[in-house]
């Protein structure tokens, strides 16, 4: 383990220095007595932690400490100074400063657990980063892998087109339409989740139309409904601040666990739009077999199927990345069981309303 200590201070560098070895035996330690001298000695080198005095000729602490996460953004580096407040500490703390240590309460014990935090804190921050990186080329890779049989899609539907002319309006021609559109959505499917899975940017916010994302599910689940003989229907109309693609993945897979959850002789899922003082309401009612009272919070955690489920496909994770989703573009959802003598269940959407954001919304 590496240290550099930055005073310019002799006898305030010669105590922290001795708690430094004091504190962890052993530890290698480089002391620099001004700000260049410091930054030089870093550029040089590597440390695994820094600690700066705030007050030292021709830069100060926080200022030191720009430069240096200037080269290496991970580095921990610990304010320690006699000169200051609690401002100063809240200062250097969204600055990036890992910790503030006041001199006068300083302790070899203490310098010892703030040095091993910071670096702890420093290597979990750097695993994570390495992580998030692993995550986001996968994601690309996916992502490259899943829009490639789409475009093919897209593709090979027109080249049918040219092969084998057919008439307008034809049965022919309604699937190799149908087969575009879905390859489309595919499309934009990817796109949206790729946006989703990087965590470090969120999706960006635009005004959306309930009703273009209702059309575009009623296309995309029109063998479901068929199959299952059941009806999708929108109650008034609403243009929200949110993410067309992840806000048509979430109230998609609501309306098929509402029809599939479903004993009903006619199942049926409605989709209500309403302003309302906190924003657009979007209320998505079925008709289905209902969740219990107490399993309204438990239907949100990964891989959850609740008892008597067993029956119905499903991979238990839908509704966890609905609520992810839905947090993402600054949404919140929530299950409410209808009550008796109705059955099914109730998931209440609440979005940012596009016409009060209008600066966003232009």
């Amino acid at each position: 383990m590496k240290v550099l200590i930055v005073d310019d201070d002799p006898l305030a560098m010669f105590m922290t220095s001795s708690m430094a070895e004091m504190a962890i035996p052993g530890m290698a330690i480089q002391t620099a007595a001004c700000a260049q001298d410091a930054f030089d000695l870093f550029a040089a080198d590597r440390f695994d932690c820094v600690l700066i005095d705030y007050e030292m000729p021709g830069a100060n602490g926080l200022e030191l400490a720009s430069r240096i996460h200037a080269l290496d953004p991970a580095v921990p580096i610990l304010l320690c100074t006699g000169a200051g407040n609690e401002t100063l500490a809240a200062d250097a703390i969204k600055q990036g400063v890992s910790d503030y240590l006041p001199k006068a309460t300083l302790s070899a014990d203490g310098l010892r657990r703030a040095i091993r935090d910071a670096i702890d804190k420093a290597r979990q921050a750097h695993l994570i980063a390495a992580q998030r990186k692993d995550i986001e080329m996968f994601a690309f890779a996916l992502a490259h892998d899943f829009k490639q049989p789409s475009r093919q899609l897209v593709t090979f539907a027109e080249l049918a087109r040219q092969e084998a002319p057919v008439a307008d309006g034809s049965q022919l021609d309604q699937m190799l339409q149908f087969i575009s559109a879905a390859a489309g959505r595919l499309n934009r499917l990817v796109d949206g989740m790729m946006e989703f899975m990087l965590l470090s940017a969120p999706p960006p916010l635009r005004p959306v139309e309930v009703d273009a994302i209702f059309a575009g599910i009623c296309l995309a689940l029109q063998d479901f409904l068929q199959e299952r003989g059941g009806v999708l229907d929108l109650v008034g109309s609403a243009r929200v601040m949110g993410h067309e693609a992840l806000l048509g993945q979430v109230l998609q897979n609501i309306a098929i666990n509402g029809l599939t959850y479903n004993e009903s002789a006619l199942p049926r899922v409605e989709i209500a739009c309403a302003k309302v003082a906190a924003g657009i309401e979007i209320r998505v009612c079925d008709n289905g077999i209902g969740i219990d009272a107490c399993d309204v919070d438990r239907i949100f955690e990964p891989l959850v199927r609740l008892n008597g489920r067993e029956a119905h496909d499903g991979s238990g994770i839908g509704l966890t990345l609905a609520r992810r989703a839905m947090a993402a573009m600054q949404g919140t959802i929530r299950c409410e069981p209808r009550p008796p003598p109705d059955r099914g269940t109730v998931f209440v959407l609440m979005l940012g309303d596009a016409a009060a954001n209008s600066d966003l919304a232009a």
